[in-house]
């Protein structure tokens, strides 16, 4: 009963902890909400405005979706079905897509602290790796640039499905194996850059 309890503490800190270096990167990044769009944010927007789903169809077929400029240079078809569907919500509003970012971001930074802790056996370390991820500079294009999600959301997919493989290895149940690849392969649709997580 004693051991019962003690375990769902350390669960409801390690979770507190997860909290607050989400809770950091949103609090870092919370000026992005209030920003307009950017040149390249607008194209798939406006297509949704102008011609419904038909005018995305071309950056969700492999053939046309890997060709030409912007969107539809690369094939990315969750981000892209991600952001035709915040259409419905926000329309041309960019604060809803930039709240978006911000909120992934978040999601990112406490993946980060549950990784390196499950992976080195510390919260501090944890902690202190996933609040210098939330501060660093480097990631302020991807949060501030709605077009910039392409990285927020890899991070966010290979950062859990390397999190999901930690679990099986210490656990050994296959659910944990499919959580892994259904996440992997999100990742790889949202950026090329996840393909190197299989590895």
């Amino acid at each position: 009963m004693e051991t019962c309890a003690k375990t769902e503490i350390l669960t409801y800190r390690r979770w507190s902890w997860a909290l607050g270096a989400g809770l950091a990167g949103f609090i870092v990044y919370f000026g992005v909400w209030n920003l307009a769009f950017a040149s390249d944010d607008v194209a798939l927007i406006y297509r949704m405005r102008f011609f419904g789903w038909d005018g995305i169809r071309p950056f969700l077929l492999p053939e046309t979706g890997a060709q030409g400029v912007g969107y539809q240079a690369y094939y990315r078809p969750f981000v892209v079905l991600f952001t035709a569907g915040e259409y419905s919500f926000w329309g041309t509003a960019p604060g809803g897509y930039h709240l978006s970012n911000l909120v992934v971001y978040s999601l990112t930074c406490s993946l980060v602290f549950l990784l390196v802790s499950e992976v080195v056996g510390s919260r501090f370390v944890g902690l202190a790796t996933a609040l210098l991820f939330a501060v660093h500079p480097l990631h302020t294009m991807n949060v501030a640039w709605v077009s910039g999600r392409t990285d927020l959301f890899a991070s966010f997919f290979i950062l859990g499905s390397l999190l999901a493989f930690v679990h099986w290895s210490e656990s050994g149940k296959k659910r944990w194996i499919w959580i892994g690849l259904s996440a992997e392969f999100l990742g790889l649709c949202s950026k090329e850059i996840a393909l190197l997580t299989a590895f």
